[in-house]
């Protein structure tokens, strides 16, 4: 069947003859009001989201599960918006405990009922749908605390009215930037928070983010709804914002004796100019350092920089380079 929805009869509607197939369904409604909740979760406002069907509390399935089903999820329960989350299915998958799946909501709708979804009774991803909602502006709702400038520092996000630090596992660029054009700047880095502060505390901690780069705020990024175990020894959540690339980054070109050119990029971070550790260096990174300063490739076998290191260097130059 291929009905627009305005048709008054399935008659009406485009459709396929077919010999075999599993058969439809329906859960009609007179209201869906009070028909969606949040459960489990640490606070009223985040937590597995169920659905209320023939008297029977079921859950959603995660998969394709994004900002906007979690907004329209939120928004029905009062609430200003929400981030999408999701935890490892409690049930088995071949229990029937689950009602919907794929959901695809537009982010417009009144109701989670009234977006596109799939039926199911087991959820082919194996997790299940949550959101994490906020009832206050997203707008200063971040912070960068702990640096020894404006720019740089430990990422806060405020949650249930208490300043929360961020899991540094999956800490990268785009959540780094999401984090840092809240705040009024271009773009950041991603660092961790040992550059600015001993972790020591790791109460009140969010999980880790996954942001696509284009949100307005951490809190519309898809997130763990909770810390795993290795997010306490990875530390926490740090950035470097620019307004300007060119006030954090620079790359060192050192010119060798044997006329031989190595490229050391350099971020300007809690008052000190810091090199980039050779273990996160392979060849795509290696490739965008050189291009970017006018080469046109890199020596492999000298890509880890430590034949470098020595004092044979009598000519260096500072460029102000390009995001790698």
């Amino acid at each position: 069947m291929s009905c627009n929805g305005s048709e008054d009869s399935l008659l009406e509607c485009a459709r396929s003859g077919s010999s075999s197939c599993n058969l439809a369904g329906v859960m009609c409604y007179y209201t869906v009001k009070g028909r969606v909740r949040i459960v489990n979760g640490s606070y009223p406002d985040e937590g597995y989201v169920e659905v209320l069907v023939y008297d029977k509390w079921r859950k959603v399935c995660s998969t394709n599960w994004d900002t906007k089903d979690a907004a329209v999820t939120c928004q029905s329960l009062g609430f200003l918006g929400g981030a999408p989350t999701s935890f490892p299915a409690v049930e088995k998958r071949n229990e029937t405990n689950w009602f919907l799946d794929s959901m695809d909501c537009n982010g417009d709708e009144d109701f989670l009922f009234e977006c596109a979804a799939r039926g199911s009774t087991t959820c082919s991803s194996g997790r299940e749908a949550g959101v994490s909602c906020y009832s206050h502006t997203i707008y200063g709702t971040v912070r960068i605390v702990s640096g020894s400038s404006p720019n740089e520092g430990v990422v806060e996000v405020l949650k249930n009215y208490r300043w929360r630090s961020v899991c540094k596992e999956r800490w990268n660029k785009n959540n780094a930037d999401v984090t840092c054009k809240s705040l009024g700047f271009s773009g950041g880095f991603p660092v961790s928070s040992l550059m600015f502060v001993e972790d020591t505390d790791y109460a009140y901690m969010l999980g880790s983010m996954n942001c696509v780069g284009d949100e307005d705020s951490l809190l519309q990024c898809f997130r763990s709804i909770t810390p795993s175990s290795s997010c306490y020894s990875r530390g926490k959540a740090g950035v470097v914002c620019y307004r300007s690339i060119n006030d954090t980054l620079r790359y060192l070109i050192e010119t060798t004796a044997e006329e031989k050119k190595a490229v050391k990029p350099k971020l300007y971070i809690n008052g000190t100019w810091r090199e980039l550790c050779k273990d996160s260096l392979d060849d795509r990174k290696a490739n965008v350092i050189c291009n970017s300063v006018g080469f046109s490739g890199y020596h492999k076998s000298v890509r880890r920089g430590s034949e470098f290191g020595n004092p044979l260097v009598n000519n260096i130059n500072a460029v102000e380079g390009k995001t790698i």
